[in-house]
């Protein structure tokens, strides 16, 4: 995102981050893109990290940090791009079509049978893929664009398979960059931050917003019931995300 920056003569670039689980989003606003503020962000946790390749992330990682899991839709994107052209291409973007259809089938069942499904299945035809991959690759110019794509399957491989250790890990990160969309399509309409406190700012609004939207709450009604509390004195600020309120509803629906 553009950032105003009064005495450079130009806007500077603001960077958005999403962190998500399965029950909330965050947006953050930072100045640089360096990968101290996902430390700082993330200081102490210690469970699984899906994210792209990007360098800054890798201080997330180690044997007293997070577990990391690479993205299967990144490096289908990499082969996607070429099938048309090349027959291996293809044939990956066809064999990781089969471990999202394991993934389909697997939707609706609980997290034990996810995991030793995805062990039966799709373990076997992730094995094929790698012994394809290494195969090919010293027949393969590792300037081309098939060649940077098999080295970075391969480079990624161990934390491709993490996500069938356990039944309830994601395949990819799509849903955190399905997140990111609202802000690539309105930074051609804001146009900028007016500073980093504006920035800030907005991610809270967006945090607030996304929440409610997964919870299927309108967030005009959530922020006027929210204010209305904090004005009356609550100070128990866990009971008033839209997590608890969506929770709030549920008991009251069914009771």
């Amino acid at each position: 995102m553009k950032l105003l920056a009064p005495g450079l003569g130009h806007a500077a670039t603001g960077r958005i981050w999403v962190y998500r689980s399965e029950q909330a989003t965050v947006f953050q606003c930072t100045e640089t893109r360096e990968g101290r503020h996902p430390e700082a962000f993330l200081a102490g946790y210690r469970g699984y990290i899906l994210a792209d390749a990007y360098a800054g992330h890798n201080g997330l990682y180690g044997p007293e940090r997070a577990t990391p899991i690479s993205c299967w839709a990144h490096v289908r994107r990499k082969f996607h791009e070429l099938m048309n052209d090349q027959p291996l291409a293809r044939r990956l973007v066809e064999d990781i079509g089969e471990i999202y259809g394991i993934e389909r089938d697997l939707e609706f069942v609980d997290d034990g049978v996810r995991r030793q499904s995805r062990i039966q299945r799709a373990l076997p035809r992730i094995a094929a893929m790698e012994q394809c991959l290494r195969h090919s690759q010293p027949q393969t110019t590792p300037g081309s664009a098939l060649g940077k794509a098999i080295a970075y399957a391969l480079n990624r491989w161990p934390h491709l398979t993490t996500y069938t250790s356990q039944g309830f890990l994601p395949i990819d990160n799509n849903p955190a960059e399905n997140a990111l969309r609202p802000w690539a399509i309105g930074r051609k309409n804001w146009l900028f931050f007016g500073s980093l406190v504006g920035g800030q700012r907005a991610a809270i609004i967006a945090t607030m917003i996304d929440n409610c939207r997964r919870q299927g709450i309108d967030p005009f009604i959530y922020l006027q019931d929210t204010t209305a509390a904090l004005h009356r004195g609550c100070t128990d600020y866990h009971d008033l995300t839209p997590l608890a309120s969506a929770s709030r509803r549920d008991q009251r629906t069914t009771a």
